[in-house]
């Protein structure tokens, strides 16, 4: 799977990332960084999962 990680005035960066691989890059996302908002937008998540 493709992510693409943008935010406030700086260039997107695009990862090549197994499931497995983006599942702990997430958690460690919302346990280091709270105060970053993840956004799944995988048509087979449910709405807002995150």
């Amino acid at each position: 799977m493709a992510v693409t990680m943008t935010g406030a005035n700086l260039e997107p960066e695009t990862l090549c990332l197994t499931e497995a691989q983006w599942e702990q890059a997430h958690a460690v996302l919302r346990s280091e960084f709270p105060y970053v908002t993840v956004t799944d937008a995988r048509t087979d998540r449910a709405a807002g999962a995150s």
